[in-house]
């Protein structure tokens, strides 16, 4: 006779992100971002909205949350004043942006999209808004997974050749780290490494 254990529901908690420093730590849960204490606590939920809300982001004086939203459509860059006021659409275009990170003075955001439709690339993004600048890309590539060093100087990232849940061995799709400056000199860029299973870069630097 087979016997079938019940296990109790567990949350699904995504994408965390801590403050610079240290003390609270923003995810996602049931499609919105919460905020908790670093140490535990009761979680504040920060967005109430049908849509669907990913990748939160503090600014480095953790005054701000970036995060992105398909509120508007497939999906777009917001930014909410943790001190109060009104969420703020940065991005507006049909192909979806990922928020990746702040710049190290706080004034801009890097996001990646696909918005030539020719793989991932990276942008740069002012507060104030207004077209994203190209940083860094390769025709159908995916670049993502980006963090900017303390220093600001520099930029690590993947190249995602394949996903990593994807069953079966591949040869041709490791997953690389790149290290590259943020003054934009392409022929400055460093393979790091290739690994295959390498997710998230965002504590990595």
């Amino acid at each position: 006779m087979v016997q079938h254990t019940t296990m109790a529901a567990q949350p699904y908690f995504r994408t965390p992100a801590l403050s610079a420093d240290g003390r609270q730590l923003a995810f996602v849960y049931g499609g919105d971002i919460w905020l908790v204490d670093a140490g535990g606590g009761n979680a504040e939920r920060l967005t109430a909205h049908p849509a669907g809300h990913r990748c939160p982001r503090f600014s480095p004086d953790g005054a701000t949350l970036a995060f992105t939203s398909n509120r508007t459509g497939s999906g777009d860059v917001y930014l909410l004043p943790l001190t109060g006021g009104d969420t703020e659409r940065l991005t507006y275009h049909d192909q979806h942006a990922e928020v990746e990170d702040w710049s190290a003075d706080g004034q801009h955001l890097y996001i990646t999209s696909s918005r030539e439709q020719m793989g991932n690339a990276i942008y740069r993004v002012g507060l104030a808004g207004g077209t994203p600048v190209f940083c860094y890309g390769e025709a159908y590539e995916n670049l993502g997974h980006m963090a900017v060093s303390p220093d600001g100087g520099t930029l690590a990232f993947n190249n995602v050749r394949e996903r990593w849940w994807r069953r079966g061995p591949n040869p041709f799709a490791p997953c690389e780290i790149w290290l590259a400056p943020t003054e934009l000199q392409i022929a400055d860029c460093r393979l790091q490494t290739t690994q295959s299973t390498i997710y998230n870069l965002q504590s990595a630097i």
